[in-house]
Formats: structure tokens, sequence, C-alpha cells
């Protein structure tokens, strides 16, 4: 601090407030936020589901498969997507064979399309963890609860759903534990 300083309180928050692209930037990182939460959340409930029954040794080979992204850094994700998004890339080659989109589309740097580009590749970056997730939750619901389930008339997901949020507050409050008493 040298002697040109000169105090200005709160006037930098004033700016800010009547800056439009403040709240250009605000308004797109909450509607990012409202469409990768759920995108994120119900593909990462979907493929949980997938792969919590089945073959070990090819849910084991899906749930690696759909973890990578997320251990991959963001440097290599944003090579490999502007790669497959860019005007002569694959996605573009296949979308504009089948007539729905121009040829020589770039998804990520065309205005119309960059948030929606950016949302998707966000969530599939990221959807592997929200797996996990899911994973270790259905895994910690006790088969007798499954049992009940089946015999109270649960057929499936949408059935157990309800159940599997019960049993998570059950067995964050300790009612479930491996000791008989």
């Amino acid at each position: 601090i040298g002697a040109s300083f000169r105090y200005i309180g709160l006037r930098n928050y004033s700016r800010v407030l009547s800056d439009s692209y403040f709240w250009n930037a605000l308004g797109n990182n909450y509607l990012f936020m409202l469409w990768v939460v759920p995108l994120q959340l119900v593909f990462g409930l979907v493929l949980a589901l997938a792969l919590n029954t089945g073959c070990e040794k090819i849910r084991n080979t899906y749930r690696t498969a759909f973890f990578i992204p997320v251990i991959c850094t963001a440097s290599v994700v944003g090579i490999i997507m502007s790669f497959l998004l860019g005007f002569d890339g694959p996605v573009t080659a296949a979308l504009s064979a089948l007539g729905l989109c121009e040829p020589g589309q770039n998804w990520i740097s065309d205005g119309d399309t960059a948030m929606a580009s950016v949302i998707i590749v966000y969530a599939w970056k990221n959807v592997g963890m929200n797996m996990v997730y899911w994973i270790a939750a259905l895994q910690a619901v006790p088969e007798e609860l499954h049992e009940a389930a089946r015999i109270d008339g649960a057929n499936g997901p949408p059935d157990v759903l309800p159940c599997y949020a019960s049993a998570h507050r059950a067995h964050r409050c300790g009612h479930y534990s491996n000791e008989r008493h």
C-alpha cells in the first residue's frame, strides 16, 4: 500500500451488481446447475441400478468404464471433446449424415449450442462419481429390507426407491449393524 491508497468502501460491489456481464454470468451458472445436477443424479442412479446386479466380471468392467472419465483431468476431457464435437468431428459427421445438423457444425464454439455441449460433457465426465455413490447406497440396504419390499408387492426400482431412502436414514441412525443382540 503506497501513498496513492484511497479507501473505496463497497464501491466495487456496487459496480459488480450494476454490471450486465455479471448478471449474465450468474444466470449461466444457474442454468448450468439446473441441468447438470439432475442429469448426474438421474443417470448415476440408472447406471447404479443397472450395474448393481448381474455377472460380476461384466459389472466391474462397466463400472470401470463409467468411472474413467471421473479420473481424467479436465484438460484431457477438453481435448477429447474438442475433437469429438469440433466442426470436422465424428459427432458432427454422424449427425449431418442423418440430416440432424449442418455439415461443419462446431458444437462448442457456436453460441446456440455451447451451453448444451458443456452441460452434456460435464455431466458425462462426472456421472461416474454419482454412480459410485448410488451403488454404495444400494449395497448398504440389508437383504431383509429387499425381501420385505418384495413381500409387500414392490417389484422394481420405482417401487423400492422409497425403501432405500428410509433404509439410508435408518442406517445413518445406527439401526442396522452386523452385531446380533
